[in-house]
C-alpha cells in the first residue's frame, strides 16, 4: 500500500544569540543567527498553511551561545522545539547532520 505524505524539510537554522556575521564564514557565506527562530516559525506557519503532514528538522538548529553563561546551548534548543511544537503539526528531529 502506497502512503503520500508532505513534508516541510528544513536544516541548518543556526538559532544563537551570536551577533550576525556579514562577513563570509567559512565558505559558507554570512551567518545571519538573528533570523534562526523567525525562519523557523515561518516553516510552522507554512506547514499550517499548506496542511503537511510533518516538519523534519535535519540538524544544525542551534549554534554555540555567544556567553553560556547567560543562554546555554540547551536553553537555545528549548527555543527551537517551543515553536516547532507550538502547533497541532508533528515535528521530528535529526539530530546532527
Amino acid at each position: 500500500m502506497a502512503y503520500n505524505a508532505s513534508l516541510i524539510i528544513m536544516n541548518d537554522m543556526h538559532h544563537t544569540d551570536r551577533p550576525d556575521q556579514s562577513f563570509q564564514f567559512m565558505s559558507s557565506g554570512p551567518r545571519f543567527y538573528s533570523e534562526g527562530l523567525t525562519d523557523i516559525q515561518t516553516a510552522v506557519d507554512a506547514a499550517i498553511t499548506e496542511e503537511v503532514d510533518a516538519i523534519i528538522q535535519l540538524g544544525d538548529a542551534v549554534d554555540i551561545p555567544d556567553d553560556p553563561a547567560v543562554k546555554s546551548k540547551s536553553t537555545l534548543v528549548s527555543d527551537v522545539q517551543t515553536i516547532l511544537h507550538s502547533e497541532s503539526i508533528s515535528a521530528y528531529n535529526v539530530m546532527g547532520n
